[in-house]
């Protein structure tokens, strides 16, 4: 029994060291990846490029953009009368969901309207490529 359970403890250490190794590879991978994907941005802009072709895989490229407001700044006075007056008072609780936050961002900018100073900081533009095989 003591042996077993030493082997089973050695194991265990053994497995946990290579999970940690692992976790390092993938954040160095991240990191390639980022950068790549930056590059990519730059070149693409650079050539007015918003998709292409490469080896029979179409890739596409497309900004968009995040509305967000966290938690705290959702309570805040100012927000909550913004909602009221802009028809989104039926969403205010005392918690809402961050995607709903978003969502009701978004589709106020995207209708044309500016947001308020208060909350137009909030923003942020990602950038999502997609491919898919050339038919």
């Amino acid at each position: 029994m003591d042996n077993l359970l030493s082997l089973n403890i050695k194991k265990l250490f053994t497995l946990e060291k290579e999970k940690n190794l692992k976790k390092e590879e993938l954040k160095d991978i991240d990191k390639k990846i980022s950068d790549l994907k930056k590059q990519i941005t730059e070149l693409m802009d650079d050539n007015e490029i918003t998709e292409l072709i490469i080896d029979d895989v179409k890739v596409k490229r497309a900004v968009l953009t995040n509305y967000s407001i966290d938690s705290h700044n959702w309570s805040d006075q100012r927000f909550i009368k913004w909602l009221k007056e802009n028809d989104y008072g039926d969403v205010i609780r005392e918690t809402v969901h961050p995607a709903t936050r978003n969502k009701i961002l978004s589709e106020y900018c995207d209708a044309g309207n500016d947001l308020p100073e208060f909350i137009k900081d909030n923003y942020f533009d990602t950038i999502k490529y997609s491919t898919s095989k050339v038919k």
